[in-house]
C-alpha cells in the first residue's frame, strides 16, 4: 500500500451539510481533496455546495440515511465506482437528545444509536475492506465527543452512544494495527462547540418519531443547560477541523481539542481505580 495523502485524494464526509462535517469539507476542498458530502438533508447539501463555491467536479453530495445498512453499501459502491479509492473517511453525522434515563423512549434510543453508532459501523463495514485494498493509504475518524469519555445528567443515550464510539475506534485501531495495515485511526472527543446539534430533532425520520412524548421539566432544564452551553462555547466547528486535521497529519488517535475537560477525565478514571461513587467526594 502507498502512503497517506491529503492532496490530491478523495475524503468522504457524513454529516457534511452543516457544523463540523461543513468545516471538514471545507478544510478538505483547502487540502485540494475531492469531496463525498454525505447527509440525510439534501437541501442542506445544495446549500453547503453553494456556499463552499468548488467545481462541481470537485464535488459529490449524496442524501443518505446513514443509519441504514443498505444506503451505506449503495454509497459505499457509488464513491468507489467513481474514484477508485477513499483517502479519509469522516464518519461525522451525529445526533443529541436531552432527557433523564428514565424518559428515553425506545425511539429515542433508536434514533440516537442508529445515527451516531450504527452509522459509523455501517461505514466501517463497507468502506473500510475496500480501503484495505486500495494501492494507496487511508485514515478513518470517527466524531465521538467528550461525552464518551466521561458523563453528564441529561445526556444518557448521547453519552453510551459516544461511549460506544470511542470504544469502536479503540477496537478498529488496534485490529488495523495488528493486521499491519497502513490505514490510521482517529477518534475526536470535542466539548461544546458551535454548531447546531440542539436542532437535530429537526432530521429526526418518521420511523424515529413518538407522537405520544411529552418533555417533562428535568428534560427542558437539560434541553436549556445545552442550549447555552452551545452558546457560550469557546471553540467554533471550524477551530475543531483545523484540529482533526492537524491530528490526522499526525496520525494522532485521541483528537481532545478542549484540553481544560482533561481534569474531569482523570476524575473519572480515578473513581473507577478507587472504586469511588462518581464525582461525589
Amino acid at each position: 500500500m502507498g502512503t497517506f495523502r491529503f492532496a490530491g485524494g478523495v475524503a468522504v464526509i457524513t454529516g457534511a451539510a452543516s457544523g463540523i462535517g461543513f468545516e471538514f469539507s471545507r478544510l478538505a476542498f483547502l487540502h485540494g481533496m475531492k469531496v463525498v458530502m454525505v447527509d440525510v438533508d439534501a437541501l442542506g447539501l445544495d446549500k453547503a455546495v453553494d456556499l463552499l463555491k468548488v467545481p462541481a467536479s470537485e464535488v459529490l453530495t449524496v442524501q443518505v440515511d446513514v443509519s441504514q445498512d443498505d444506503e451505506m453499501e449503495r454509497l459505499a459502491l457509488s464513491v468507489f465506482e467513481r474514484f477508485g479509492c477513499v483517502n479519509v473517511l469522516m464518519n461525522n453525522a451525529g445526533v443529541c437528545l436531552n432527557k433523564s434515563v428514565w424518559e428515553h423512549t425506545q425511539e429515542d434510543w433508536q434514533w440516537v444509536f442508529g445515527v451516531n453508532v450504527f452509522a459509523i459501523s455501517n461505514a466501517i463495514r463497507h468502506f473500510v475492506p475496500k480501503m484495505l485494498n486500495q494501492k494507496e493509504g487511508g485514515h478513518i475518524l470517527n466524531t465521538a465527543s467528550v461525552a464518551g469519555l466521561v458523563n453528564t445528567p441529561g445526556l444518557s443515550a448521547y453519552s453510551a452512544s459516544k461511549h460506544a464510539v470511542v470504544s469502536m475506534s479503540e477496537t478498529l485501531y488496534l485490529e488495523l494495527k495488528e493486521s499491519r495495515s497502513q490505514l490510521g485511526v482517529s477518534v475526536l472527543c470535542p466539548a461544546w462547540v458551535q454548531t447546531n446539534i440542539q436542532n437535530a430533532q429537526k432530521s429526526r425520520l418518521p420511523r424515529y418519531q413518538n407522537q405520544s412524548e411529552v418533555s417533562s421539566e428535568s428534560s427542558m432544564r437539560y434541553e436549556a443547560q445545552m442550549n447555552q452551553a452551545i452558546t457560550h462555547a469557546k471553540l467554533s466547528a471550524g477551530d475543531i477541523a483545523l484540529c482533526a486535521f492537524d491530528a490526522i497529519d499526525r496520525n494522532d488517535f485521541y483528537i481532545l481539542p478542549h484540553r481544560k475537560i482533561n481534569s474531569i477525565i482523570e476524575r473519572r478514571m480515578q473513581d473507577i481505580l478507587m472504586q469511588r461513587n462518581p464525582f461525589i467526594d
